[in-house]
């Protein structure tokens, strides 16, 4: 609100909460954060296409259980989210409000988690952020 107000000259912000504002020309939309474009605002360039490369963030979301989860369930969940995700009209409810599911198995989740933790624990670091 404070950047369709003017009291602030941008910011960032997920595709989710500031899409309709720009599809409704309440905001510009500079350059997507991720490390390719969205197909939702195709022409909106990428942080890296815009001079910084390598430049590579994203909003994600995911779905943890109990260390020790048995096996069956852990792959009889992943399964039946898949399915859910992958079904049309939620395909299209994701393509209009700007995000889309990615999926996969747990193991490529887990790999994912921590490489996400550990760079964002070097950018931590790196700006000298301290837990409180």
């Amino acid at each position: 609100m404070d950047a369709i107000g003017g009291q602030i000259p941008m910011l960032i912000q997920t595709i989710t909460s500031a899409g309709p504002y720009v599809r409704g020309g309440k905001l510009r939309a500079l350059a997507v954060t991720s490390q390719k474009r969205f197909a939702g605002f195709a022409d909106v360039p990428t942080v890296a296409e815009s001079g910084y490369p390598g430049f590579d963030s994203f909003e994600w979301w995911g779905l943890l259980g109990p260390a020790g989860l048995p096996k069956e369930v852990l792959t009889k969940l992943n399964a039946e989210i898949d399915r859910v995700m992958n079904l049309a009209d939620v395909q299209a409810r994701f393509a209009e409000i700007g995000t889309s599911y990615i999926g996969g198995t747990p193991e490529q989740a887990g790999a994912f988690y921590r490489t996400e933790m550990a760079k964002w624990s070097k950018v931590a670091q790196a700006a000298g952020l301290k837990p409180e």
